[in-house]
């Protein structure tokens, strides 16, 4: 048996009724402490949030560098000649 199944609505067919099967509990209660194993395995809190913060400054460098200079995209535009009066 799989994780989900799957049933059409015998009253509206354009929907699926969609449950988790006992194994996909059983997947969801192990899974649900990989975010922990993750952030354990990865460093201390302390060193991920100085990695955050350093990531999120060079994000804002970069933002208020490509604010200050013109499009790209407007740049390769070809210029229309004046209208002729």
């Amino acid at each position: 048996m799989g994780l989900v199944t799957r049933v059409r609505d015998k009253l509206d067919e354009r929907q699926v009724r969609v449950r988790v099967t006992p194994s996909g509990q059983t997947l969801r209660a192990a899974a649900c402490d990989i975010p922990a194993q993750i952030r354990d395995a990865s460093g201390e809190r302390d060193e991920l949030r100085r990695l955050r913060q350093g990531i999120e400054a060079v994000r804002d460098r970069l933002e208020r560098v490509a604010a200050s200079r013109p499009s790209p995209v407007a740049a390769r535009r070809p210029r229309r000649p004046p209208a002729a009066s």
